[in-house]
């Protein structure tokens, strides 16, 4: 019964709020969204007997929860100053307890004190706060749904669902008190934010920045990836808008200062992530990762190689590697058979959009979904990073997961036949001939189809 009251309770109060929350969907929508929301529940389940079983007990959320019992202990002694020290403590403060903090530092003990929080809640037991977090992360990714819906027509709408919330390496590495389910949860507040700013919605602003700051407790190098898709972002939109498709000095300047003055704002807060730093800290990850024996291990990186300029040359490599591996020859174990499966969905789906619709067809899915730009971008600077950082498929796996949801929605829209939203048809109205030409099949269907209005 300790385990079995509180994940009960958590389900039972996640399924109410997922409710109000899907209600304001259309009804279809909301069918589809409860369906993710049971697809990340089971998940939860699969998550806890890899755990288990497989792990056999040994992995993060033990270590998590060990010393969260801890604090929750210190916590019912002296509820107020105990409490005031477990927020310092999850916000990497510094902090006075009584309890000692044992397997890690930084971002670890966020997770030390978000577990803490947990067993106040919900008891000391690992399953009751394991499926909160979850419950937690799905939220967020409804998120990114509520931003990635409002740049697809309504008809293409389940594939944003589906990249935001139903692909399985998504839901299974954030269905528990991992640190991957912070960040998708920041990354989805940070997405609501942006959503409502993009409507002109002032209150958009707290969210944005919780989720920036959340993220940044946990994984900062991923606000290096935000800057930069940010900046591609505010580029290829003014220079659809404006209805040219071609290097403008002045707006390529601008989003080129953006970009470099959101990634020297991270260096400067966190300097191991600063450029001067950013090498030694990819060599460093690499190295640890590569100690780990199980038959998973990869090399990018060649020994000795530190420095960011060095390591460009294994760029490439990085990035087929964040996206693309393990592949269905490195397949050592049940779990590598899923992640490659999906890995190769993912490299299938590039190499048949490029077959079939060319440069102009890629150019077009551009023009209609500037958020492409973004999604592009923010996977090439991540998943170039994760490669080289990484030096073992298993854990390359976990760590490359906030960047899938950007991937996939990539990868399907590249592929998907091009139906453009309305919004997208308004800018193609008012833009010069030379868009008009690319994104002709947008509101002209071609001899295959592609480009009808649904």
């Amino acid at each position: 019964m300790q385990h079995v009251i509180p994940v009960m309770l958590v389900i039972v109060v996640s399924a109410m709020l997922a409710l109000q929350m899907v209600s304001r969907f259309p009804r279809r929508e909301q069918r589809h969204l409860m369906q993710t929301w049971a697809l990340q529940v089971f998940m939860t389940f699969a998550n806890l007997f890899v755990i288990m079983v497989v792990y056999r007990g040994v992995a993060d959320p033990q270590t998590f929860m060990r010393n969260g019992r801890g604090l929750a202990d210190a916590f019912w002694v002296a509820p107020i100053d105990i409490g005031v020290e477990m927020v310092k403590l999850t916000l990497q403060m510094p902090y006075e307890l009584p309890v000692q903090m044992s397997g890690g530092k930084g971002s670890t003990f966020t997770m030390f004190g978000l577990a803490g929080f947990g067993a106040i809640v919900l008891g000391p037991g690992l399953y009751g706060v394991h499926f909160a977090y979850s419950m937690i992360s799905w939220f967020g990714k409804v998120g990114l749904y509520v931003l990635f819906r409002e740049q697809v027509h309504p008809s293409q709408r389940w594939a944003a669902m589906l990249a935001t919330c139903a692909v399985p390496s998504v839901v299974f590495w954030s269905a528990g008190i991992i640190k991957e389910s912070i960040v998708i949860s920041g990354l989805g507040m940070t997405a609501w934010g942006a959503a409502m700013l993009l409507k002109r919605n002032p209150n958009g602003l707290f969210p944005l920045l919780f989720g920036l700051y959340a993220i940044s407790l946990i994984k900062p190098f991923i606000l290096l990836a935000i800057a930069a898709g940010v900046a591609a972002q505010v580029y290829w939109s003014r220079a659809v808008a404006r209805g040219r498709i071609d290097v403008r000095p002045i707006s390529l300047a601008t989003s080129a200062v953006l970009g470099l003055v959101g990634i020297v704002a991270v260096g400067y807060v966190f300097p191991k992530f600063s450029i001067a730093n950013l090498g030694e800290e990819f060599a460093a990850a690499h190295a640890v990762g590569a100690r780990d024996y199980g038959g998973s291990n990869y090399t990018v990186i060649s020994a000795g190689t530190t420095s960011l300029t060095g390591q460009l040359f294994y760029a490439p490599l990085g990035l087929f590697t964040g996206w693309f591996r393990p592949t269905l020859l490195d397949v050592r174990n049940p779990q590598m058979l899923v992640n490659a499966i999906e890995t190769t969905a993912f490299l299938y789906l590039f190499f048949d959009a490029g077959r079939r619709w060319a440069w102009n067809g890629f150019v077009a899915r551009l023009v209609a979904h500037p958020m492409l730009a973004f999604a592009l971008t923010f996977a090439t600077v991540f998943g170039t990073g994760a490669g080289l950082a990484s030096g073992n498929l298993g854990t390359l796996s976990r760590y490359r997961m906030p960047l899938v949801p950007f991937l996939a929605f990539a990868a399907i829209f590249l592929w998907l036949p091009l139906i453009a939203p309305k919004h997208a048809q308004q800018r193609q109205a008012k833009g010069r001939k030379k868009v008009r030409r690319v994104v002709r099949r947008v509101v002209r269907p071609s001899p295959r189809g592609e480009g009808i209005e649904a």
